[in-house]
């Protein structure tokens, strides 16, 4: 899967984001098998290391 910086991407239910439903949010790096997020709608700026199992492009998001 091809990701970048600046991409919206959204939880694809599996790993950690199980229970987290279909939170959005914006690929600030990539390194290798992990993708650094920072999510939308939280109260603080915090990048979030995931692998790359657990989120997908965004399919609203018309780049």
């Amino acid at each position: 899967m091809t990701l970048k910086k600046g991409d919206k991407v959204i939880t694809t239910g599996k790993g950690r984001t199980k229970s987290w439903g279909n939170v959005v949010g914006i690929v600030t790096k990539r390194r290798g098998e992990k993708v650094f997020v920072v999510w939308e709608g939280t109260s603080f700026y915090i990048e979030d290391e995931m692998d790359i199992k657990e989120v997908l492009p965004d399919p609203s998001d018309s780049q």
